[in-house]
C-alpha cells in the first residue's frame, strides 16, 4: 500500500460521461471497453507520481503531491483516451476535475472540505471536459505545456457548496474544447446557511484585498466603482488609462478588483463583458508579469511573448493585438500596486520600459488597451519624474476617499446579511465610531470582523464578542502578540529575522512590504521550523503566500501595510 501524499495535496477525480446507460444497453462491449479505459488511467495517472486512492464503478479518485503533476496526467490521460480505437461501443468520454486543498489522512481515508468541492466540480463539467479550480488553476499557468492553456470559465455556485468557486477549461488543440455550459455554475447563487440556520463561511477577508472572485461580499464602493466606470468612458483623449489612488489602507485594490473589474465583466461599459482582464502586480520584472498574465488569458497561447514585449515601447501593443480576438473586444491591464515599479525594479532602463509601453499602448488611436493602476498617495510623486507618464498620471487620477457614514455600515453588515448573520445595533454603532476616527483603517476593520465573526453566537455577531477580540484598534495586534507569546525563544528570534526580511524601509516614506521567496526564508534557519512558523501566522491571515511567476518558486508576503503600522513590535 502506497504512502498517500497528506498536508495540501491535488486531487483529480475522473468519471465516464453516460456510463449506466452504456451498461444497461451493451453490457459486453461496455465491460471491455472498461478494461481498456482502466488500463489508459491507471498507466498515466502512475507515470505522473499519481495515488488511485479509490475507485467507484468507472470513477478513478487521484491524489498528486503537486498541481503541475495532476494536470499533466488528465492531459496525458484524455490524449490516451481519445486515441484508443473503442469499437461499436463508440468514444469513451470522461469528464475530469482538478482541485488543490489541504486535508487530513485518517485510517488510510482522505478527509476534507477539498474532496467535496472537486466532487462538485465534476460533477457540472461533461465528457471529455478537464476542470480546474481557481486553486490549482493558480498553481499549474506558468507550467501549461507549449499549445495548452486554461479557459475561463466564469464564476458561480455548486451545490451543496457555501463558497463560490472559479471554473477554468483546458483546452488542447488536438481534443475536443467545445462544451455546453456547466451544469450546475450558478452566477446568481447565494450561499446557504448551515445545521439549525448557523453560517459556515466567513464573508470577511481578514487582510487581504477584495479580488474578483470576492464581489459578493464587497459593500460600500457602489458609487465609487460608478465613478471609476464614467472615468473609463469619458470622451477625452486619455480615457484609456486610470489612476485610483488613495493612501494605504483606503481600498483601491479592493474596488479596482472586487467592484469595477466585476462590474466591467457584468457590461459596465458598452462591450465592457466581451474584455480581456489582466492582472498583474509589477514585482521586480514587472513585463515578465505582464507576459504571464497575457499568456493565461490567451485560449491558444504563443510559447513566449517576453522577447516581442522587451522589443521595444510598442511591443505590448503588438502582444495585444495578437492575442485578442477579431472582434471588437479589447485588453484592460489591470497593474495594481504600481508603486512597486519604482519601489521594487532595480534597473532603471527596465522602469521606464514599462511606463514607455503603458503610454504608448493607451495614446495610440488604433490599439485596443486601456490600463487601470492602483497607486498608494505617498508615492503619487514617483511617476510623475517621467515627462510622458507623468502627464497621464496627473490627468488621470481618481483619488479614493474614506467611507461615508452610510457605506461604512453597508460593508459591515452587507457581507454578514449574505451569509444570514445580524449584528446587534450597538456593535453597528461602535464599530463605525472607532473606524471613523482612524483614517486609513478598513484593513483594521475587516480583520476585526473576520476575528469577530470567529466568535459569534449563534447567528449573531455582538458587541462583548468584539471588545473580547480587540476591536478595530486592538485585534491586528492582539493576535499577532498572543502568536508571538506561544513562541520559545528560539522561535521568536526567528520571527524576528523573517518579519525583517519581509519589509522593505521606506526611508522618507512609509515602510512597504516585500515579497520573498520560500527558499530565501528557509536560509534563516532549521527549514522544517520555518515552514511551521509561515504556517502559524498564515493560517491567522497575517501572511499571504503566492508563486513567483518567472521561476515557479513560492513567495511569501506580509498580508497588508496595516501590520507593519499597528504592531508595535514589528515597528521597533
Amino acid at each position: 500500500m502506497p504512502v498517500l501524499p497528506t498536508g495540501t495535496v491535488t486531487f483529480l477525480f475522473t468519471d465516464i460521461e453516460g456510463s449506466t446507460a452504456l451498461w444497461e444497453h451493451q453490457p459486453q462491449l461496455m465491460r471491455d471497453a472498461l478494461a481498456r479505459h482502466d488500463e489508459t488511467v491507471r498507466d498515466c495517472i502512475e507515470s505522473q507520481g499519481g495515488y488511485v486512492f479509490r475507485t467507484v464503478g468507472d470513477a478513478f479518485y487521484v491524489t498528486f503531491p503537486t498541481a503541475p503533476q495532476a494536470l499533466y496526467a488528465a492531459l496525458a490521460t484524455q490524449r490516451g483516451l481519445a486515441s484508443t480505437v473503442w469499437g461499436d461501443i463508440g468514444p469513451i468520454k470522461v469528464r475530469m476535475a482538478l482541485h488543490t486543498g489541504s486535508v487530513e489522512l485518517r485510517d488510510g481515508e482522505y478527509f476534507g472540505l477539498p474532496l467535496n468541492r472537486v466532487s462538485r466540480i465534476l460533477s457540472a463539467g461533461h465528457g471529455g471536459q478537464v476542470l480546474l479550480s481557481l486553486a490549482t488553476q493558480q498553481l499549474v499557468r506558468d507550467y501549461l505545456p507549449e499549445n495548452v492553456s486554461l479557459r475561463d470559465l466564469g464564476e458561480g455556485g455548486l451545490r451543496g457548496l457555501i463558497r463560490r468557486e472559479r471554473v477554468y477549461q483546458l483546452v488542447v488543440p488536438d481534443l475536443p474544447s467545445d462544451f455546453p455550459p456547466l451544469a450546475s455554475l450558478d452566477p446568481d447563487y447565494l450561499e446557504p446557511v448551515g445545521e439549525g440556520g448557523r453560517p459556515t463561511r466567513n464573508p470577511y477577508k481578514g487582510l487581504r484585498p477584495f479580488t474578483e472572485s470576492d464581489a459578493g461580499d464587497f459593500f460600500g464602493r457602489e458609487d465609487l466603482t460608478r465613478r471609476l466606470g464614467d472615468r473609463l468612458a469619458e470622451d477625452v483623449p486619455l480615457r484609456r488609462f486610470l489612476v485610483v489612488a488613495g493612501p494605504s489602507g483606503s481600498g483601491k485594490s479592493s474596488v479596482v478588483r472586487a467592484g469595477l473589474v466585476s462590474a466591467l465583466r457584468r457590461g459596465l461599459l458598452p462591450g465592457s463583458e466581451r474584455w480581456q482582464i489582466a492582472s498583474i502586480v509589477p514585482g521586480a520584472r514587472p513585463m515578465e508579469e505582464v507576459e504571464a498574465a497575457l499568456l493565461r488569458m490567451a485560449p491558444d497561447p504563443p510559447p513566449s511573448l517576453l522577447e516581442q514585449l522587451e522589443f521595444d515601447e510598442r511591443g505590448l501593443i503588438r502582444a495585444a493585438k495578437r492575442l485578442l480576438p477579431g472582434d471588437d473586444s479589447e485588453l484592460l491591464l489591470v497593474v495594481d500596486q504600481f508603486e512597486e515599479v519604482f519601489t521594487l525594479v532595480p534597473d532603471e532602463p527596465a522602469r521606464v520600459h514599462f511606463l514607455e509601453s503603458l503610454y504608448s499602448a493607451v495614446t495610440d488611436p488604433r490599439a485596443r488597451i486601456r490600463v487601470v493602476c492602483t497607486l498608494r498617495a505617498d508615492f503619487y510623486d514617483r511617476p510623475l519624474l517621467y515627462p510622458d507618464p507623468g502627464e497621464l498620471v496627473r490627468q488621470r487620477t481618481e483619488v479614493v476617499l474614506p467611507l461615508s457614514h452610510d457605506e461604512l455600515c453597508q460593508a459591515i453588515t452587507g457581507p454578514a446579511g449574505r451569509v444570514g448573520v445580524g449584528l446587534e445595533p450597538e456593535l453597528i454603532a461602535r464599530i463605525v465610531t472607532d473606524v471613523e476616527e482612524q483614517p486609513g483603517a478598513l484593513p483594521l476593520l475587516q480583520y476585526a470582523l473576520t476575528e469577530l465573526f470567529e466568535r459569534r453566537r449563534g447567528d449573531t455577531l455582538t458587541l462583548r464578542g468584539y471588545r473580547e477580540s480587540g476591536g478595530v484598534a486592538g485585534a491586528l495586534t492582539r493576535r499577532a502578540e498572543e502568536l508571538v507569546e506561544g513562541l520559545t525563544q528560539d522561535e521568536r528570534s526567528l520571527v524576528r529575522q523573517v518579519f525583517l526580511r519581509l519589509m522593505t524601509l521606506g526611508e522618507e516614506r512609509q515602510d512597504t512590504r516585500r515579497r520573498v521567496t520560500l527558499g530565501e526564508l528557509r536560509s534563516l534557519g532549521d527549514e522544517r521550523t520555518v515552514d511551521e512558523v509561515l504556517e502559524l501566522f498564515g493560517g491567522a491571515r497575517l501572511l499571504t503566500f503566492d508563486r513567483d511567476t518567472a521561476t515557479g518558486e513560492g513567495t511569501a508576503e506580509v498580508a497588508h501595510e496595516a501590520l507593519i503600522q499597528r504592531w508595535p513590535r514589528l515597528r521597533e
